[in-house]
């Protein structure tokens, strides 16, 4: 998009008319004017060659337009090595094109009947809307984030390839409430002739060239997921992606990039997070004058679309947000923009009821008297929901059958889940069910019946180690039938909590339902078929609370946000390896929505032993179950459960509506990591430290916290003091009769600048070892 567009059908308007559209609707739009509109350019084919809205940092308190170039006006090498010079790869752009001279990873690709593949978009028009419009097309509708009128403005940018009359609408929403802008590409086929749609970014921002840029993202594998990985760019493409139908264990839809080395708490942050849970790419692109592309969008790895005449084809939506306040500032975004404007809205501001899952207790022994043994020895432990999970239904005794065979198998259940919901619901607590509806076993009544409903190519051997197959989610008949079955069992009994899992990549990618020349759809319409599943049943059943799963953390996205308000966050539940997964978490998703169950020890992943108060710890920071037998643990414990649940109630609302810091980092600072959540409204704050190994003959720094007012005067009570100490004489930690608490005593009084300044002396002696806290600004009343 060089230059002008001179042959359209309308001129690109001036920037007075662009502010009298935005002010007809004052009450919306005024609050977002400056961002869209004090950028000083001429036209919005400006806007699109030479400056992004995202990186716009505009004084909003003062009418002050830019005044400085968008672009740099020389080189070092002089009046003759401007932009014209270097061409394209040069120039700033918000959707880039392929084929026309710049060198950069496109934003978009397509082929067109004659096989040509130049598409030189102009712009065309644009308006300005109030709210954000709906994502919907014949494809289906995709997860997007949610708003009214009065919260955000819309600016809907057309372009048009002249020649072609091919359409591109590039939507920006700005958000009053967040600094954010969610963004989608939408392209219309106004021709006569299919064209083929082979890549387009959800989102593209070119970044002016700073000192040094660092890339951060998410990786890890399965029951390792999300460590935080950070890297300094140079010349040259790095792309964090998925292609295994999922967004998977490995890589998460999320990408950060910084002004130099990423820092918590100051430093220039752009986050960037797709609201897709299928294959994903993010691109960051840096080219020879040091000026790098970052976006995000579908994986055009095994995609293809062909667009046929009057169709329409909509990229999912991808965030974008901007700190000045290092990583802690973009994840307060973040957080802010799903809890208020992704998670469904009968959820949000809720915590969800503290429950325990019977995986780990009993396996596929989900017998009657099992799960009432443990439903009742909970319930007198203040556990407020029972979910049965793997083993309910069909001949489900292992993992080699069944799935697919959703009907209750009475051997171990002969009262159905009525009556087994009853029970349960007579004893104070909620009920809840896991299901796997997107495999099929082959051992299954249904594979029998159907077995052209699985993803696989007819002249090639099946492959699956296990047994299961994924269905076609691409047929509709296939999602009728889970539409269908699905609702039949959560009407069956008073279901209100429903964890779907999915345990498998997507692999054989073929349906046998699709035209052969139509297979590159395939994967997207998969994750368009499992949307449309998930939305007509949390709009069927809008009571039941629904917690994805896959594998694990193996989906954990913001387009799962959209319809379920938490996620299962790994399938590894040991607390020391739960704190690198949760603070790798923690930069994009919010505590509230992060799964975290105690469970038993030795762990049933790691066999690492760690005491009961560490493993709770951990788990406070998000939403808290169990996964542990627990009738057979001792009163003792039972006792100490109990006191910490109704800590966790308490305790909740601060550290899921609060605003999340991480004080130590245990990747950086390997031996120790601490949080803190600060609830500004209340003036309350909860902090945990933890030390994972010690060291002898150096002392801890100082807890210096975050976020407090500095002018205040905090109360710092422990809330949790050790009843263990290091006998000196002995050598061992041994019990002790008395609490024990890290600052000498209970409570102490401290200003929040002395807080957060000094910090906290507190002292962990051995591994393991923790320490927790309740803060409250004694101003306010309680």
């Amino acid at each position: 998009m060089d230059g002008g567009p001179p042959n359209c059908s309308e001129r690109a308007p001036s920037p007075q008319r662009v502010e009298s559209a935005l002010a007809e609707d004052d009450s919306s739009a005024g609050a977002h004017r400056d961002t869209i509109n004090a950028l000083g350019i001429n036209n919005l084919q400006d806007l699109l060659d030479a400056g992004s809205i995202f990186r716009a940092q505009i004084d909003t308190s003062t009418n002050i337009k830019c005044p400085l170039p968008w672009e740099n006006p020389r080189t070092f090498l002089g009046e003759w090595a401007g932009a014209a010079t270097f061409g394209k790869p040069a120039k700033l752009l918000e959707f880039g094109e392929g084929n026309t001279g710049d060198y950069r990873s496109p934003s978009f690709e397509l082929q067109f009947h004659d096989g040509g593949r130049v598409c030189p978009f102009r712009y065309r028009s644009h308006r300005v809307i109030p709210g954000k419009p709906s994502m919907k097309n014949a494809n289906g509708t995709l997860p997007e984030l949610h708003t009214n009128a009065k919260d955000a403005t819309t600016v809907v940018v057309t372009l048009v390839i002249e020649k072609s009359f091919l359409e591109c609408d590039l939507v920006y929403t700005v958000f009053s409430d967040i600094d954010a802008i969610a963004r989608r590409v939408v392209l219309r086929n106004t021709t006569i002739h299919p064209v083929l749609v082979e890549k387009l970014m959800s989102a593209t921002v070119d970044f002016h060239t700073f000192d040094s840029f660092f890339l951060t993202h998410l990786s890890g594998s399965w029951a390792n997921e999300r460590g935080i990985v950070s890297k300094e760019l140079s010349m040259g493409r790095v792309c964090i992606e998925s292609c295994r139908g999922t967004s998977s264990h490995q890589h998460n839809p999320f990408a950060a990039l910084s002004a130099g080395q990423p820092r918590e708490e100051d430093g220039e942050v752009y986050g960037m997070a797709l609201v897709y849970s299928g294959n994903f790419v993010a691109e960051a692109d840096m080219c020879e004058n040091g000026r790098v592309r970052l976006q995000m969008g579908i994986n055009p790895t095994n995609f293809e679309w062909e667009l046929q005449p009057n169709e329409i084809f909509e990229s999912p939506e991808c965030v974008l947000v901007f700190s000045d306040s290092g990583l802690t500032g973009m994840s307060h975004q973040f957080h802010n923009l799903f809890r208020n404007h992704l998670f469904p809205k009968q959820f949000q501001d809720t915590v969800c009821p503290v429950l325990i899952n019977t995986w780990e207790a009993m396996y596929f022994d989900t017998t009657y008297a099992n799960v009432m043994s443990l439903a009742k020895r909970a319930a007198k432990s203040g556990v407020e929901m029972l979910v049965v999970d793997d083993g309910w239904f069909g001949a489900r005794d292992d993992a080699t059958s069944s799935l697919g065979d959703w009907y209750v198998n009475n051997e171990k259940l002969p009262e159905g889940l009525a009556m087994l919901a009853k029970n349960i619901n007579d004893l104070g607590m909620h009920f809840g069910l896991w299901v796997e509806p997107e495999l099929v076993s082959q051992k299954s009544r249904l594979y029998q019946a159907h077995p052209d409903w699985i993803l696989h190519k007819p002249d090639i051997d099946k492959d699956s180690a296990d047994g299961d197959f994924v269905l076609d989610l691409t047929r509709t008949d296939v999602q009728k039938y889970l539409i269908e079955c699905m609702s039949s069992i959560f009407e069956s009994a008073n279901i209100e909590y429903v964890k779907w899992d999915m345990n498998s990549h997507i692999t054989e990618i073929y349906s046998d339902h699709v035209a052969p020349s139509a297979q590159g759809k395939v994967y997207h319409q998969y994750c368009m078929g499992l949307y449309r599943v998930l939305r007509t049943l949390t709009s069927r059943f809008p009571r039941i609370r629904f917690e994805t799963c896959c594998g694990g953390g193996g989906r954990f996205d913001a387009g799962m946000l959209h319809y379920s308000p938490q996620i299962w966050t790994s399938d590894n539940t040991d607390a020391t390896s739960r704190l690198f997964i949760q603070h790798g978490t923690s930069l994009l998703y919010p505590p509230s929505c992060i799964s975290a169950h105690i469970s038993s020890v030795p762990n049933h992943q790691t066999l690492r032993i760690s005491s009961f108060k560490y493993r709770f710890l951990v788990s406070l920071f998000g939403s808290l179950g169990l996964e542990l037998n627990i009738t057979t643990i001792e009163e003792e414990e039972c006792a100490e459960l109990s006191m910490y649940l109704q800590l966790y109630k308490a305790l909740s609302p601060i550290i899921h509506e609060g605003d999340f810091y991480r004080l130590w980092n245990p990747v950086e600072q390997k031996q120790r990591c601490a949080w803190m959540s600060y609830h500004q409204g209340r003036g309350e704050a909860v902090v945990a430290a933890f030390l994972l190994t010690s060291d002898p003959g150096h002392y801890l720094p100082r807890l210096r916290l975050k976020g407090l007012d500095p002018a205040a005067t905090y109360q710092v009570e422990e809330i949790i003091p050790s009843t263990a100490a290091h006998n000196v004489q002995t050598g061992r930690i041994e019990a002790c009769p008395a609490p024990i608490y890290k600052l000498g005593k209970k409570s102490i009084t401290a200003s929040g600048r002395t807080l957060m300044n000094a910090g906290l002396p507190i002292h962990l002696i051995y591994d393991g070892d923790t320490a927790a806290f309740y803060i409250r600004d004694s101003a306010r009343k309680m």
